[in-house]
C-alpha cells in the first residue's frame, strides 16, 4: 500500500499533465478503493495485508451506492473482517471507542487519541481530514496492539447516520469498551444546573443503557463500561468553578471520570507537550 502511494505521489510530480489529486492519495484511500471492489469473501485477505502496516483499519466508512463511484454515498459496515483478523474480546485487553460534539469537533480527536495508545501510531498512517463527505461519518480501529484497541468516531454524534451509531454501539457491548467523549464546557447548559445540552445528553444515553448489566449473567462482553468525559481545551481552574454542579448534572449518567484535557495545540515545547501526555495518560489509566 504505502509503495504503491508513494508512486503516485512520485508519478504526478514528474509528469504536470497528471492531476494533483494522486500526490494526495493516501495508504487508506487506496485500501478502501480496493476493498469496495473486491468480493465479500475475499475482503478479509486484503484486510489483513493492511493491519500488517499496524495502521487504522477503516471499520465503516462511506462509499457511493452505485457502480463506478456513482449515486449517494452510503454507510458500510465490515465487523465480517474482524473473524479473518482474529480480532476477538478476551479478558486483559481494553478497547476505548473515541466520539464527540459538534462543539469538540476540530479539536484534534485523532490526534489526542494517538497519544493514549500504549504504540505509537505514526501521524501519516491517520485519519487527519477535518471534513469531507468521506471522512465524517466513519470509524477507523487501531487493533494491531493487543493490549488495547481504539474505535475512532470520525465526525460528531449529531451527524452519524442510523447505521454508524448502530455499528459504534455494536462494538461497544460486543468489546465491553469505555467510551472517549470529546466535549466542551459549552456543551452544558449556563444555568446552575448545568444539565447537558441536546448532543451531549443523546451519547451520555446511549452510552449508559449499553453500560445496563446484561439479562444474561453468562454474557460478559454485552455490556459497555461507561464513559470517561474529556472536556477539551478546558484548564483546570476554569472547570473548577463549576465542577460540582457539572458532576450533580452527570449523576443520572454512567460517567467514571470528568478530564480537563489542556489544548495540545498551544504547547509549542516538545517537553511541554510530553508532560501534557503523559498526565492525560495517568488519568485515563486510572
Amino acid at each position: 500500500f504505502r509503495g504503491a502511494v508513494d508512486l503516485l505521489a512520485a508519478a504526478s510530480d514528474a509528469d504536470a499533465r497528471l492531476p494533483r489529486a494522486l500526490a494526495e492519495v493516501s495508504s487508506k484511500d487506496l485500501f478502501l478503493a480496493l476493498l469496495v471492489c473486491t468480493p465479500r469473501l475475499q475482503r478479509g485477505r486484503l484486510a489483513m495485508a493492511f493491519n500488517r502496516l499496524r495502521a487504522p483499519l477503516p471499520l465503516v466508512f462511506r462509499a457511493p451506492a452505485g457502480p463506478g463511484g456513482a449515486g449517494e454515498l452510503r454507510t458500510l459496515v465490515l465487523f465480517d473482517v474482524l473473524h479473518e483478523l482474529s480480532c476477538t474480546p478476551r479478558p486483559g485487553r481494553e478497547v476505548l471507542i473515541s466520539l464527540g460534539t459538534e462543539r469538540a469537533a476540530g479539536l484534534g480527536k485523532t490526534l489526542l487519541l494517538s497519544i493514549l495508545s500504549p504504540a505509537p501510531i505514526p501521524e501519516e498512517e491517520l485519519d487527519l481530514r477535518p471534513g469531507g463527505s468521506t471522512h465524517i461519518g466513519s470509524c477507523d480501529l487501531s487493533c494491531a496492539d493487543p493490549r488495547r484497541w481504539t474505535l475512532d468516531v470520525h465526525g460528531h454524534w449529531a451527524a452519524a447516520d442510523e447505521e454508524l451509531r448502530i455499528a459504534t454501539v455494536a462494538m461497544g457491548l460486543w468489546s465491553g469498551a469505555v467510551y472517549l467523549v470529546h466535549c466542551t464546557l459549552a456543551d452544558f447548559q449556563q444555568s446552575s444546573s448545568a444539565a447537558p445540552r441536546k448532543e451531549l445528553a443523546s451519547i451520555l444515553a446511549v452510552v449508559s443503557q449499553s453500560a445496563a448489566p446484561p439479562g444474561d449473567k453468562h454474557s460478559p462482553w454485552l455490556r459497555s463500561r461507561g464513559a470517561i468525559l474529556l472536556l477539551r481545551d478546558t484548564p483546570p481552574d476554569t472547570l473548577a468553578q463549576r465542577k460540582a454542579a457539572v458532576e450533580l448534572a452527570l449523576r443520572p449518567y454512567s460517567v467514571l471520570a470528568i478530564i480537563p484535557v489542556e489544548d495540545f495545540r498551544g504547547l509549542r515545547s516538545a517537553g511541554r507537550r510530553a508532560a501534557a501526555a503523559e498526565r492525560l495518560r495517568s488519568r485515563v489509566e486510572e
